[in-house]
């Protein structure tokens, strides 16, 4: 059986204080998150308000321990631990639970398997990165993040040069669902992707969007309720295949779907 997985370093003050107005970023509204004060809600809202991901292995790790919605706590852990370039650590954590989803080994066994295919990635899944080119002078990082309506799956902005920025990923996904949020007009910058190498690979491709909007559409204006997401609220996008099993499970989420100002009707 894998070793225990550490628990990361947080500090006595971030833990008597789940959460922190000072850490809650004031661009976007609240969240759709579980209200009950808890472990689970706490890392809940440390990954998603305060994008504060060492905080919320913390908490979800105190889930686990206490037995509090264990099965989504274990799969949230390992993808916080993902994001954090802990990949080895997700693998091993899922390995130690392995006994809990039984019931569900083949969604189990993809997450794995998508989880130890990152240790060594190949293909698309190495774009993890988007040169944005043509930008103002005077452009800064806040200014390249309000060029999408959901900038949460940023991890850095890197002002590499007059007009030129890059913009950082934990995974290919978690990019490409970025670029879908894409506000200009497609033309006014150019997007390119870049690898893990630093070399640009091409042309992102924005995709034209609908503006019917609902729940189960996905912008679509007609589409199927579908009939199974165990992890998912809503049916997939059309027309995407995802490498990175892991960014699919996060991701796909309410948050992908609704825009800002449709957030507030949710909580």
């Amino acid at each position: 059986m894998a070793s225990a997985i550490p628990m990361p370093v947080v500090s006595n003050a971030q833990i008597l204080s789940p959460q922190s107005n000072s850490q809650v970023s004031r661009k976007h509204p609240p969240f759709p998150i579980p209200r009950k004060e808890s472990p689970y809600a706490w890392a809940k809202r440390a990954e998603y308000i305060e994008k504060d991901l060492a905080k919320a292995e913390y908490y979800y790790k105190e889930a686990i321990a206490r037995g509090e919605r264990v099965v989504s706590a274990i799969k949230d852990l390992a993808g916080v631990l993902h994001q954090q370039g802990k990949t080895q650590q997700a693998c091993e954590l899922l390995e130690m639970y392995r006994p809990l989803f039984l019931n569900k080994e083949a969604s189990y066994n993809n997450l794995l398997s998508s989880l130890q295919k990152q240790l060594n990635p190949t293909g698309s899944s190495l774009n993890k990165n988007i040169k944005v080119s043509g930008l103002p002078h005077s452009a800064d990082c806040e200014f390249v993040r309000q060029l999408f309506s959901n900038d949460l799956r940023i991890k850095e902005v890197e002002i590499e040069s007059e007009g030129v920025a890059v913009l950082k990923f934990s995974s290919h996904s978690a990019a490409r669902k970025t670029v879908d949020t894409y506000k200009e007009k497609e033309g006014v910058y150019i997007l390119e992707w870049v690898s893990v190498n630093g070399e640009v690979s091409g042309p992102v491709t924005i995709r034209k969007k609908s503006n019917v909007f609902s729940f189960f559409s996905n912008g679509e204006e007609s589409c199927e309720v579908p009939e199974y997401q165990d992890f998912s609220y809503f049916s997939r996008l059309p027309n995407v295949e995802f490498e990175d099993y892991i960014e699919e499970i996060l991701n796909y989420s309410i948050l992908s779907y609704v825009k800002a100002h449709d957030l507030q009707t949710l909580v």
